[in-house]
């Protein structure tokens, strides 16, 4: 790979925290800070430049790592060595010629064509005993993904589905959660209903429809619970 990383964010990229990142995911913070610097700092990271940046507890990573996150998720979960996730993603990178392998359009937009490597000269579908176990914890977040058509890797992420109004884009607000199709922040409507506005009123004053303002409270009382 010829790509040289930024140690800093960039516009279109998003910044996430690992507070954010587990929120946003609903997976445990304690994971989500282990497994970022078990790999994207400690292995990862070569002669292209470094995933993130900050120091210690404030460290960032952009929208791409956010999403990789999910097959580290799945990988771990069914027991795949450090090893072997490691070596499967570096293989990945070449096999496939993209940066994220994890978060590429081949890799992550069809459950049953979930790769990994087994070694540096091979790839084996995920349709064996532990793989399909693989794919069904991935699926559901594989649904979640829109796509760049141009370089095929996620652009958007629907933590509640795509059926609902909430979308984590990198082009808008840093890849903070908001309502699709417009710059409002879910965390601003949602703590407007909790602190006494209904949900209708606080539609009418964003000109939005009271179903995006439920998506929103509907999001911050997962991430809360979650948190």
């Amino acid at each position: 790979m010829t790509t040289t990383r930024n140690i800093s964010p960039t516009i279109g990229e998003g910044v996430y925290s690992v507070p954010d990142a587990a929120k946003i995911l609903g997976f445990p913070i304690n994971k989500v800070r282990r497994w970022i610097k078990t790999y994207w700092e400690d292995k990862f990271t070569g002669d292209a430049g470094a995933y993130t940046w900050g120091e210690g507890r404030d460290r960032g990573f952009n929208f791409h790592t956010l999403v990789e996150l999910i097959a580290i998720y799945a990988l771990r979960e069914k027991d795949v060595s450090f090893h072997k996730i490691i070596e499967a993603r570096a293989f990945l990178q070449q096999e496939l010629n993209v940066e994220y392998p994890f978060a590429s359009k081949k890799v992550m937009s069809d459950g049953k064509k979930f790769y990994f490597a087994i070694n540096k000269t091979a790839l084996m579908d995920v349709n064996l005993k532990r793989q399909t176990s693989i794919k069904k914890l991935v699926e559901p977040y594989c649904e979640k993904l829109d796509f760049d058509a141009i370089d095929t890797l996620a652009n958007q992420f629907w933590p509640l589905g795509k059926d609902r109004s909430v979308v984590v884009d990198p082009n808008h607000r840093l890849g903070e959660p908001v309502i699709a199709g417009t710059n409002i922040s879910t965390d601003v409507l949602a703590s407007m209903v909790a602190g006494g506005d209904s949900v209708e009123m606080v539609a009418d004053i964003y000109r939005l429809q009271p179903k995006q303002v439920q998506d929103a409270v509907d999001y911050f009382e997962r991430t809360h619970v979650a948190a």
